[in-house]
């Protein structure tokens, strides 16, 4: 699944933000979503089945002031939820998502203060179960590129350039350098390891691997 202003099927005259779906096997695509409002991000589920996405649309009827909120949908469109409910404010709202692989846990950042733990609104790192229980705050002033395992129990986040690593459950934050030149990163499905990029964008940035625990690891090749 993708988020495209294309019209590749005849089916998105309007040219917003919409969730498509391809099969790899047969290359068969279809639009999954048509909201008006449109969706500003995408995550899915290893098997495909589930996916995770942000949008200021009110699917539900339990976003009446158009924030963006967090929802979670299977990749056919059914099953819709709304697991965040933003505040009333403008300029706050969720920011990215994340799924795990195995659909049961979802990263995500947002300018936002459910917990009564953000009282600034920066941007900060939450996780919550994909039914929308266990919501927990990781971190504040954090940027929109962190990444969670597979089995939902680690997750990977950029904050002022550096790159650190916390568990789902909220132990463990550490940081992997004193770089401060962190754009990316990503863990491996196991949670294992932590592939990250740093200096310019790519393709010159410098691509680097570290084990979760902080361990430098040697490059594949």
């Amino acid at each position: 699944s993708t988020v495209s202003t294309l019209d590749p099927f005849g089916t998105n005259p309007g040219y917003r933000k919409q969730i498509f779906r391809w099969d790899p096997v047969t290359g068969m695509g279809t639009q999954v979503t048509s909201y008006e409002e449109g969706v500003e991000s995408v995550s899915v589920s290893g098997d495909g089945a589930w996916v995770a996405f942000v949008s200021n649309a009110d699917l539900l009827g339990t976003n009446h002031d158009e924030s963006p909120e967090l929802y979670v949908m299977q990749s056919n469109g059914s099953g819709l939820a709304q697991p965040t409910n933003a505040d009333v404010l403008p300029f706050r709202g969720v920011t990215a998502a994340v799924l795990s692989g195995s659909a049961n846990r979802i990263a995500f950042s947002g300018s936002i203060d459910p917990l009564g733990t953000n009282s600034t609104y920066s941007n900060a790192l939450f996780v919550i179960d994909r039914n929308g229980t266990n919501l927990r705050q990781l971190a504040t002033d954090v940027s929109t590129k962190f990444d969670i395992s597979d089995d939902g129990s680690k997750v990977v986040y950029i904050k002022a350039g550096q790159l650190l690593g916390i568990n789902a459950n909220g132990t463990g934050n550490h940081t992997f350098s004193s770089a401060t030149s962190v754009i990316d990163a990503k863990i491996s499905g196991n949670g294992a390891k932590v592939v990250y990029a740093s200096g310019q964008a790519f393709p010159q940035c410098n691509k680097k691997v570290r084990n979760f625990d902080g361990a430098s690891a040697p490059v594949p090749r």
